[in-house]
């Protein structure tokens, strides 16, 4: 992978460094990180991920954001477009009705077309059929087709591809 990516970064991600029940996550994440740093990809959040950073505790949030100091930002905002286009997802059912934040994620992602978006939630959107129902419904809305990908998958990638 020699070009340089755009990956939008959804708080479990971002969160994951701090995650009490998984040791394996956290090695993963922090390895991404440093993958994504080094590389000089650059990490894309919305307003979407600095509210659900906001509600997390004090000593996660000052970890969260000097993750972030660390990284070659972007910040992408959450444009009339793409609040139809979370709006679509869920009618679709592409994320569960209760899923409003994953919705807009993927929705602010899609309209300022990222190159993947990152995420640990594999309910809600690191999915197969998550990820059908997102594309046909960004097909529909004349949207690029998004991956949707955890940093595993990333990684692993970049293995494959240098074999």
């Amino acid at each position: 992978m020699d070009d340089k990516l755009r990956l939008y970064l959804d708080s479990s991600v971002l969160g994951a460094t701090f995650d009490t029940e998984s040791k394996e996550r956290v090695s993963v994440t922090q390895g991404f990180l440093k993958w994504l740093s080094k590389r000089g990809h650059t990490a894309c959040i919305s307003g979407v991920t600095l509210e659900e950073i906001g509600k997390a505790p004090t000593r996660i949030r000052s970890g969260i954001e000097q993750t972030l100091r660390s990284l070659r930002l972007e910040i992408l905002a959450e444009t009339n477009d793409a609040k139809r286009l979370a709006s679509a997802y869920l009618a679709a059912r592409a994320v569960p009705q209760n899923s409003i934040a994953d919705a807009r994620h993927i929705a602010v992602a899609s309209v300022h077309n990222v190159d993947a978006l990152v995420s640990w939630n594999f309910q809600h959107m690191v999915n197969l059929f998550r990820r059908r129902k997102v594309h046909a419904v960004n097909l529909t809305h004349g949207k690029p087709l998004i991956d949707i990908v955890s940093p595993i998958e990333l990684l692993e990638a970049e293995e494959d591809e240098n074999g």
